[in-house]
């Protein structure tokens, strides 16, 4: 069970430091100013683009953080399994 716990918890580093990363990723670039346009905003429309860009980061970074947070639940779950009194009162049973 070492050897479990030892991974999620590889994991929770590794996935937390991408979703950081993206995150940081997607708000450090200041958004183009928007633009005005009669019927609607074309698809290469500057605002456009870099909004799409982040929201995609922003999905990406989410994913991550969920697998960190994922991760983090095997490496407690190992944790629990690997004693077989896990902080129950003396007396209690």
């Amino acid at each position: 069970m070492e050897k479990v716990q030892l991974a999620a918890n590889v994991g929770v580093a590794v996935f937390s430091l991408i979703a950081a990363v993206l995150w940081f990723l997607s708000a450090a670039k200041p958004l183009p100013e928007m633009g005005t346009y009669w019927d609607r905003t074309p698809s290469s429309d500057p605002f456009y683009v870099a909004l799409r860009a982040s929201a995609r980061l922003n999905r990406w970074a989410a994913f991550f953080s969920g697998l960190a947070a994922v991760c983090a639940v095997l490496s407690v779950a190992s944790l629990r399994s690997s004693s077989p009194v896990w902080p129950l009162p003396s007396g209690r049973a």
